[in-house]
């Protein structure tokens, strides 16, 4: 939870703090100067029972995106990517891998 929710909600709040604000772009609407791209995960999209901890902080990490992006714009635009498996878990067959790889898009 530290590595995955708390550490981003704390480096979000300070880098928002120290952000340039928004200016005003040829038709008159307000241009982010800063962004934050965060690391979600598939599981955001859909759940699984495995690996519970880490769901729950990248499900928190997802709703503290929305969350960001709403209470830091026009200043600060805030997105998530979820990439997708790309290496295999430590307690994670290989074969589970595979399946999973296989359901995901990209």
């Amino acid at each position: 939870m530290e590595s995955n929710l708390r550490a981003p909600f704390v480096l979000s709040q300070q880098f928002a703090a120290q952000a340039p604000g928004a200016v005003t772009d040829a038709n008159g609407e307000p241009q982010a100067q800063a962004l934050i791209v965060n690391m979600v995960d598939q599981r955001v999209r859909k759940l699984t029972p495995e690996f519970a901890s880490y769901t729950i902080a990248k499900m928190g990490l997802w709703a503290l995106t929305q969350t960001a992006a709403q209470g830091l714009a026009p200043d600060v635009r805030v997105n998530a990517i979820g990439p997708g498996p790309t290496m295999i878990g430590a307690r994670q067959t290989q074969s589970h891998f595979d399946r999973q790889r296989q359901n995901t898009v990209l």
